[in-house]
């Protein structure tokens, strides 16, 4: 698996490369079909786990609850930091 992040200079930089464990030509046929942690796992979503909702042995996400944001004839807003719109500098 290889990961990379696209940097707003246009140039990329590689985030992981994470070799097949096989190490033979077979590789990908056998490394793939099995899960294996990367860095330091799913310890990685345990700044976003709300009471349990986080599977780390899978990494996958249950669902949690919906946010409630008001009626659609009144949405929410966020004041700019500026206090001019879109918060673009003055």
């Amino acid at each position: 698996m290889e990961v990379y992040q696209d940097l707003p200079g246009g140039s990329t930089r590689s985030v992981l490369i994470d070799p097949a464990q096989a190490g033979s030509t077979n590789g990908p046929l056998f490394n793939l079909p099995f899960h294996h942690e990367v860095g330091i796992g799913g310890k990685a979503f345990a700044p976003f786990d709300h009471g349990g909702n986080w599977n780390p042995r899978f990494d996958v996400r249950s669902p949690l609850p919906a946010t409630d944001f008001g009626p659609t004839v009144a949405p929410p807003a966020v004041p700019s930091p500026s206090g001019r719109p879109g918060g673009v500098p003055a």
